[in-house]
């Protein structure tokens, strides 16, 4: 069930590409670029 939600929430995330990203994708985004060569 949880797992389902998340994987909603995800796409739905994707598709619709919201300027402002919610805090985790933003700190995701963030250790990506901090870790990039």
């Amino acid at each position: 069930s949880s797992n389902s939600n998340e994987q909603t929430k995800k796409e739905t995330n994707q598709n619709n590409t919201p300027t402002d990203p919610p805090p985790s994708t933003n700190a995701h985004a963030e250790w990506i670029m901090r870790n990039q060569p």
